[in-house]
């Protein structure tokens, strides 16, 4: 079952961000060099739950923290964002990643957001099929990664009942 990171786990957090950028490079805006010169500040302070930012996770039998979800909103336009993904490749198919969704569209309602979008690689078909599943749409809208011009990332998003 997510939870919301703690703030004293964000050396977990970390060493489980590094990872998800080291598997799936393509996958994310941020590179593994530019999170690994990230101080230790900014570390605690992603993980650090706040009104407009959190970050769930989920653990393996042993403690372990296997995936991840970190959610963004935008008062303003009542928008929640779903960012920096992940779900270690053992893990898999198992659930999880329907799981953490799941705990970033409640919070989002919670905070009184309209609707939750995201970007994707439309290459990352088991990522799209998720999203799917779980009744986002595509938009038609995408962009070029500014980390990687030559990925494209489409943005896709559900409306909160």
């Amino acid at each position: 079952m997510p939870r919301l990171a703690q703030a004293e786990e964000w050396r977990a957090v970390r060493d489980l961000r590094l990872e998800a950028l080291s598997n799936a490079p393509e996958a994310f805006e941020v590179t593994l060099a530019q999170a690994e010169h990230s101080t230790d500040e900014e570390w605690r302070q992603q993980v650090v739950p706040r009104d407009e930012r959190v970050t769930f996770v989920e653990e393996n039998e042993d403690g372990d923290l296997v995936g991840m979800a970190v959610g963004l909103f935008d008062p303003a336009a009542r928008i929640a964002y779903l960012v920096g993904m992940f779900v270690e490749p053992a893990s898999r198919g198992s659930g999880l990643g329907r799981g953490l969704m799941e705990a970033v569209e409640s919070w989002a309602r919670e905070v009184d957001a309209i609707r939750v979008a995201l970007e994707v690689n439309p290459d990352l078909v088991p990522a799209v099929r998720l999203y799917e599943g779980c009744g986002y749409e595509r938009t038609g809208h995408s962009r070029a990664l500014s980390s990687r011009p030559d990925v494209r990332a489409i943005e896709m998003s559900k409306t909160l009942a």
